[in-house]
């Protein structure tokens, strides 16, 4: 289930930085950049202008017109044709046809009348999706004229595949592209999480693919190929936020540096820390655990353990940042001592135990302690919350202990309400899989004879035709784990206000999800940046 995380055990990544040709054209690496989709005109012309700078290989854009921008920095350029006239991409190095939504069949006829158009000399990228049934069909594109082709899995009956979720292992599309390469001799190009430079480089040294495709990860980082190509894996922003480079990369240094004191190190504080130090402030940092990183150090997936790296990474390199690990810190003291402003961070605390008959007859844990690593001897598991974090544990115990019986229970109409799509229905197609029972529009009542005994919704358990009324039923669990959203921690905070009223104080509570890196990281950014 988890990625493989950001190591530089395979570098030099000689294959990765070695060129390509694709059809009359040499590209210089392979790494081919392709915007997102969902951008705006605007986000997706900077993309492609920051990727060409950060050293893609190969660039795709719709705007024609960037093309002789992209090649100033050795990038070609393809444009990317959807409903456009063939006739826009003329001045480009290539067209790349955006083929993913049509048949195979249509696909080739598309790339045969495009041939014919734009003649034999320039070079055509086909985008596909398929399945394992219809990959035998790639040749025709082949036939057709396609210099090279990048394969994506149909996501017409599998909604999780139109994006990868942050639960998908890396390279998780990689089997696909392995396959085309058995029925075509053309270069293949593999997209899915590749962003780690192990697993791209490994991909191309196995013969899987003949280059990568990167996407977010270029949105998160446009210097990813440089920082690939000289070793420097550890400064790479994980592209698990997209944020990840305001807290880098502050606009503007500040005209009234201060020296601010930030309490607590978890994701909030250590944030709001690098971007504030980022703008010239002088920070002291006080954690009152033995290491930086909240609820960070807890996750299990590689994609939340390198963000927390790289946040650790930059702090300790950044000449304005004071660390001080198992310090507590009061705001008169620090105050006292000369600091112009004190910043809380203290995160999020969890809700109140349910109020239940019964309550603590069967053992019962908060999310985090699991998350953490502890294991208890249970062979039932509840887990009250259906929330990603909920969902993530949920399928990592089943992962450890295939015969452990695990029950989410979830108070509102469906799991992972708030999540993207793709993310909800991977997660859930994912949890049915492997045998995690789910109990939506339900909620607990008590405790009797080792059972969790629940409240369900008629049209949760029997369908819409039983919409109305609820009925108890009964859950044998030999553990409760508390995995509801958690309260922002604001107490320090207030009560400070009310001893210091004229001090600068400011609150960064956290959000209500443990782990909401992206919308932490903003808070964090908008504070600093008005500080």
């Amino acid at each position: 289930m988890y990625t493989t995380p950001y190591t530089r055990a395979l570098y030099p990544y000689e294959a990765l930085f070695t060129p390509l040709e694709c059809g009359t054209l040499n590209l210089k690496n392979r790494i081919i950049a392709v915007p997102p989709d969902g951008l705006t005109a605007l986000r997706a012309e900077r993309f492609a202008l920051e990727a060409a700078a950060g050293g893609a290989g190969l660039v795709c854009t719709e705007n024609a017109e960037l093309c002789e921008k992209i090649r100033e920095h050795g990038s070609r350029a393809f444009c990317r044709i959807r409903s456009k006239s063939l006739t826009d991409a003329m001045g480009c190095d290539g067209i790349c046809l955006d083929l993913r939504d049509m048949p195979l069949g249509k696909a080739a006829d598309a790339t045969k009348k495009a041939r014919r158009t734009v003649g034999e000399g320039m070079p055509i990228l086909c985008m596909v999706s398929v399945t394992r049934t219809n990959i035998a069909g790639l040749a025709c594109l082949a036939w057709a004229g396609a210099d090279m082709l990048c394969i994506e899995p149909c996501a017409d009956n599998a909604p999780w595949l139109s994006k990868p979720a942050e639960g998908m292992s890396a390279g998780c599309f990689s089997e696909l592209a392995r396959l085309a390469k058995t029925v075509t001799d053309i270069p293949i190009a593999a997209c899915g999480k590749l962003g780690y430079p192990d697993t791209a480089e490994g991909a191309l040294r196995d013969g899987v693919c003949d280059a990568v495709v990167l996407e977010r990860t270029l949105m998160a980082d446009p210097e990813w190929c440089v920082k690939a190509q000289t070793g420097a894996v550890d400064d790479i922003i994980p592209y698990i936020n997209p944020e990840g480079r305001l807290l880098a990369n502050a606009c503007a240094t500040a005209e009234d540096k201060k020296r601010i004191a930030v309490i607590g190190g978890g994701l909030s504080g250590m944030s709001f820390a690098l971007c504030a130090a980022n703008r010239g402030h002088e920070i002291e940092l006080y954690e009152s655990g033995a290491r930086l990183g909240g609820r960070l150090i807890g996750e299990q997936g590689s994609d939340t353990l390198g963000y927390r790296r790289w946040l650790v990474l930059k702090l300790c390199r950044s000449e304005n940042v004071q660390i001080y690990i198992n310090s507590y810190a009061d705001a008169g003291q620090l105050l006292k001592n000369g600091c112009d402003a004190v910043v809380y961070a203290n995160g999020t605390r969890l809700r109140p135990e349910p109020n239940i008959p019964n309550w603590g007859d069967i053992p019962y844990a908060p999310l985090w302690v699991l998350a953490a690593g502890k294991r208890f001897s249970a062979r039932r598991i509840a887990v009250l919350g259906g929330g990603r974090e909920a969902c993530k544990l949920a399928l990592r115990l089943k992962e450890e202990q295939p015969t452990l019986r695990v029950t989410l229970i979830e108070e509102s109409t469906d799991i992972m309400c708030t999540s993207q799509p793709n993310e909800w229905a991977w997660f859930r197609k994912t949890l049915e899989t492997q045998g995690v029972k789910l109990m939506t529009h339900s909620e607990p009542v008590r405790i009797s004879e080792g059972c969790l005994l629940v409240r369900q919704s008629c049209s949760a358990a029997l369908g819409a035709e039983f919409s109305s009324g609820t009925f108890i039923r009964s859950v044998p669990c030999d553990l409760i784990v508390l995995a509801q959203e958690e309260i922002p921690d604001t107490s320090q905070y207030l009560e400070s206000r009310g001893r210091f009223s004229e001090a600068q104080l400011y609150c960064l509570p956290g959000s209500f999800s443990p782990c909401d890196i992206v919308q932490i990281s903003r808070a964090a950014y908008s504070l600093a940046q008005r500080i």
